[in-house]
Order: C-alpha cells, then sequence, then structure tokens
C-alpha cells in the first residue's frame, strides 16, 4: 500500500500535530442541515457524518406514513449535501494555508508519493 511502510509512524506523527488536530476538531463542529415539505421535516448532520436530530411538525400527525417517509428521506438527503458543501469549503479555506500545505506534502513524500503529481 505505501511505498515507504516504516513512513507510517512518521505519517501518525504529523496527524498528532495540534494544528491538525484543531482542523479535526473544527471540522467536526461543522453541521450539516435539511428540510422538506416546506419546514415539516427537518434534520442535522454531524461533522462526522452522523444524523443528530430529526424534527416533525405536528401538524405530521395522522399523515400518510409513505409521505412521512419520503420527507424525512429527502431532509437527510439534503442535510449530508449541506454538511458536504460546507466542509469542501472549509477544505478549501485551508489549501492557502501554508503550515498545512507543508505537513501534506512532508506526509506524502513520507509515502513515497510526490504531492504535485497524481500518481
Amino acid at each position: 500500500m505505501f511505498a515507504n511502510p516504516g513512513g507510517l509512524g512518521k505519517l501518525l506523527q504529523l496527524f498528532g500535530t495540534s494544528r491538525l488536530s484543531k482542523v479535526g476538531e473544527k471540522l467536526s463542529h461543522v453541521k450539516g442541515y435539511g428540510e422538506a415539505g416546506a419546514g415539516l421535516v427537518k434534520a442535522t448532520m454531524s461533522g462526522g457524518g452522523k444524523l443528530e436530530n430529526i424534527e416533525l411538525d405536528k401538524s405530521l400527525s395522522g399523515k400518510n406514513v409513505e409521505t412521512i417517509e419520503d420527507l424525512v428521506v429527502h431532509a437527510c438527503n439534503l442535510a449530508r449535501e449541506d454538511l458536504e458543501r460546507k466542509t469542501t469549503e472549509e477544505m478549501m479555506k485551508l489549501k492557502s494555508d501554508p503550515e498545512l500545505l507543508g505537513l501534506f506534502q512532508r506526509m506524502m513524500q513520507d509515502m513515497g508519493r510526490d504531492p504535485t503529481r497524481n500518481n
């Protein structure tokens, strides 16, 4: 898998740096939100991709179960898409961080890969 398996220890050391830990911490706090049925169903997804909350409007009581299921699925999918968009935006911000870019390049070199090429 790795051209330099001994570099795995170095890789783990790099991931243990406080800067990368802060990045992971920041991304874990990103939340995705989705609404369906004009707000009748709301879903919240954590940065780890876990569904945290579903809110069903009381007016859904007694409604067709299939309709409610469809709304829940749609709200969850929208929450996931929102989370992916927000996470991508945060990662793009990191792209301009020279310290993280340097860590990434060192990590890739330790893995035996050239970060300037697609290998």
